[in-house]
């Protein structure tokens, strides 16, 4: 047992606790009654629940059961705040995996101040019976941020009663890289009032901003062809876009046909993986956004671009710092502002949205 003289200050204990996996919570439950009391406020705010190493139903049977008990005892549902559920493998018939997935979220529904949830979930009957059981037991209705792997993102995408409980989520981060599933501009989610920050895989599901006041927005893949389909659901937002980061595979005509368009934005990453973007374009477009601060290229650019920027620098009023990522550590810089006002060569830092 371990004593209240614990060498350990519990506020670093609490710290150290908060992000550990499911298993090492598991055996914390050895140590003393005493010590749970003291923590307890930090020690169950943040749980992750994985499968991916059990092999076999019945293991991951008993692992879901200890979770479900371990929520709800001790009034440590209310404690708890972010949740990350990773199931992968099998649980055995479909009502197998029923019995034990609703057992858990049975648990979940004390959990009342569940804010932030993970879903991996990647098979498609535990994605069903794992969305049937949020309508089923009313999990987070308090929902602000939510991550999706991309076979739960399928199914969670069409079900507008999972949003219509849930209307005050503000962060939705979508997992999905492949091609094939298409979000239909006319049925996706239903508007979300509180919505800010959208993380998509692809510019085809970008639909989910009509309606919503989303002012963060990140695309993981832009291919040919998907300025125009991207710009307007920016347009069908509800709030001017601030802040974009967007992947781009191929090279459309994104500086005049999308940038150009969007004169609120604060911050901007473009990550290219060639030099093929014209910098003269490029730089033309950027002077039109009045309130830009920060601005990120990612690629290989020509060597001559700090001096055609340097050229028309004093067109760009508010812009406070520029970050060029090359393949390699000699073609990456970062130009800011001295005291004076003055554009500089600074060391690499780039942008966290």
């Amino acid at each position: 047992m371990v004593p209240l003289s614990f060498p350990i200050p519990y506020d670093v204990l609490c710290v150290i606790i908060e992000h550990v996996e499911f298993e090492t919570l598991k055996e914390i439950g050895l140590v003393s009654r005493d010590l749970h009391h003291e923590v307890s406020k930090r020690l169950w705010r943040t749980i992750s629940i994985q499968t991916y190493d059990l092999e076999g139903p019945h293991n991951l049977w008993t692992h879901l059961r200890t979770a479900a008990s371990i929520i709800s005892r001790e009034n440590r549902a209310q404690h708890l705040r972010d949740l990350c559920l990773g199931l992968e493998g099998s649980l055995g018939t479909r009502k197998e995996a029923e019995v034990v997935i609703r057992e858990l979220f049975s648990s979940l529904r004390l959990a009342t101040n569940l804010s932030s949830i993970r879903l991996d979930v990647f098979r498609r009957t535990p994605c069903k019976l794992v969305l049937d059981s949020f309508g089923i037991y009313g999990v987070a209705p308090r929902l602000d941020h939510i991550i999706l792997s991309e076979p739960m993102g399928r199914a969670i995408m069409k079900d507008h009663n999972f949003w219509r409980s849930r209307p005050t989520i503000k962060s939705l981060k979508w997992d999905h890289y492949a091609r094939g599933f298409h979000l239909s501009p006319k049925s996706p989610p239903l508007p979300l009032p509180f919505l800010e920050t959208v993380q998509l895989g692809r510019v085809e599901h970008s639909s989910i901003l009509r309606a919503c006041p989303v002012t963060n927005l990140t695309v993981a893949i832009m291919e040919n062809g998907e300025c125009g389909i991207l710009l307007e659901n920016i347009r069908s937002s509800t709030a001017d876009l601030l802040h974009l980061r967007v992947h781009i595979c191929q090279t459309p005509d994104i500086f005049p046909s999308v940038i150009g368009h969007l004169p609120r934005l604060q911050s901007l990453a473009i990550n290219h993986p060639s030099n093929e973007l014209d910098d003269a374009e490029l730089l033309d477009v950027l002077t039109s956004l009045s309130d830009l601060v920060l601005l990120e290229l990612s690629g290989d650019r020509d060597p001559r671009f700090f001096e055609r920027f340097l050229a028309c620098a004093h067109r760009f009023k508010s812009l406070q710092r520029v970050d060029v990522r090359g393949r390699f550590p000699e073609t990456s810089h970062t130009y800011g502002r001295d005291d004076a006002g003055c554009w500089i060569i600074k060391p690499p830092q780039f942008l966290v949205f």
